[in-house]
């Protein structure tokens, strides 16, 4: 499993190894002891996972007194996952990081449980399935910012 660091330090690109042969192939999507190794200390408490049509935008999300600390992947389409430093303070404001996940390259992304990032993701094919690991659970009387785009955008993916 490699662990590289992105533009936004606190972000990371994790590439998982495939074990492939005639019948399929196999790799580990979460392991403590790696991730610990490499710095990402995580408890999940929830799995989540969504299908979307082509083009659409999800998210926007940022969670204000709970925030949570995400893994994501796609088993199955494409999705080009971005996150933003919102951080006024920070010499890194507004800067983002984008990468493509998929299920063609198993690519996975951590986003901290930091009060500093905007998550989302834009399908770039059609019905992925996207999976998300979350650190605290979602409540939905618990302030937060949830933009919701309802017309389609055209990403470079």
């Amino acid at each position: 499993m490699e662990f590289e660091p992105t533009e936004l330090p606190e972000v990371v690109m994790i590439k998982p190894r495939v074990f492939g042969d005639a019948r399929g192939s196999f790799f580990e999507s979460w392991h403590a002891q790696k991730f610990s190794a490499a710095g990402i200390s995580a408890h999940f408490v929830q799995d989540n996972r969504s299908h979307s049509t082509r083009h659409t935008l999800r998210g926007l999300h940022y969670q204000i007194r709970r925030p949570q600390g995400k893994l994501v992947r796609v088993a199955q389409g494409d999705v080009f996952d971005v996150a933003v430093d919102i951080r006024r303070s920070s010499p890194r404001f507004g800067h983002r990081v984008g990468r493509l996940l998929s299920d063609a390259n198993r690519h996975m992304l951590w986003v901290p449980p930091d009060r500093w990032a905007v998550h989302c993701c834009t399908v770039c094919r059609p019905v992925p399935m996207f999976w998300g690991s979350r650190m605290s659970s979602w409540i939905s009387a618990m302030p937060s910012l949830c933009t919701v785009r309802s017309r389609p955008i055209r990403p470079n993916c």
